[in-house]
Formats: C-alpha cells, structure tokens, sequence
C-alpha cells in the first residue's frame, strides 16, 4: 500500500502508539498494517460521501475531488493553521495581491500572525474577489450614519 495514503489514514484515524521498548513481530507489523487498510478504506467512504454532497450543493465532481484532495494534502502537510478553508491548496499568487494587502491589514487587527491573516484573507478573498473593498465602503458607510447620528443627538 502507498506510504502516503496510510499516512493519511494515520492521520484521520489514529491509533495508540506501542512503547518503544515493545518490538513489533511480523504478525503485529501484519495487523497494523490491515487495521491502516481498514482504516483507508473508512476514509476513502467518507471522501466519497463528502463528494457527494459537494456535487448536491452544486459542484462539479472534478472540482469537489480537487477540493477535498487540497485539504487532505494542507492537513498531512501541517500548512494551513486554520485546516479545511475555503482557499486550502492555493497560494497567495492566486488572489490579487492588492486584495490580498488590504486583506493581511484588516486581519492583524485580530492576530499578530502574519500567516494566519493572509490564510484568512486568502478564505474571504476566495468568496469574493473583492472581498476587502466591498468591507471598506461599507465601514465607510457606517462611518458616515454614525456621524449623522451623532449630530442629530446633539
């Protein structure tokens, strides 16, 4: 079996560990390895499943496959530190970068890590482009009511 796709399944179904002193025969290494399979297959199901709701909210079959694979790459890779966002498996070059700046300087008002911010920013800017402008005006806009307001109290 692929070292890869039982890593994943360690990950999304993990067992005990044995103490290090404890050496595995061959019929233990035999039994780990069936419960990874069994355990392989579990996951396999689920993605399938995960599948076939994504294609009933509207996706297509290769997007929602896509999609799910970012996210089981982002989570076996440790990459993102919010694990399963919209934007998992793109890269900062994939949204425009202005968007992006803005994003990362509304974001650090509620963190101090860079990376988390840009990972959010890259989620919101994944639902919409222009995720940051569209934020701005309306932070204007309430700027402005509130102002009126303040004036109409006095």
């Amino acid at each position: 079996m692929n070292k890869r796709l039982l890593k994943i399944a360690d990950m999304l179904f993990p067992v005990p560990r044995r103490e290090p002193a404890q050496e595995q025969q061959p019929k233990d290494l035999d039994l780990r390895t069936q419960d990874l399979t069994n355990r392989l297959d579990e996951a396999v199901a689920a993605i399938g499943d995960c599948v076939a709701i994504l294609r009933q909210l509207g996706m297509d079959g290769e997007k929602a496959g896509e999609k799910i694979l970012s996210i089981v790459q982002e989570e076996v890779q440790g990459t993102e530190k919010i694990p399963g966002g919209l934007a998992a498996g793109k890269s900062d070059a994939d949204f425009d970068s202005e968007q992006l700046e803005k994003g990362v300087k509304v974001e650090l008002e509620h963190s101090g890590d860079v990376e988390l911010a840009k990972e959010i920013s890259r989620d919101h800017l994944e639902e919409n482009p222009k995720y940051y402008d569209y934020l701005e005006e309306m932070e204007e806009k309430a700027d402005k009511e509130l102002k009126g307001e303040k004036r109409k109290a006095k």
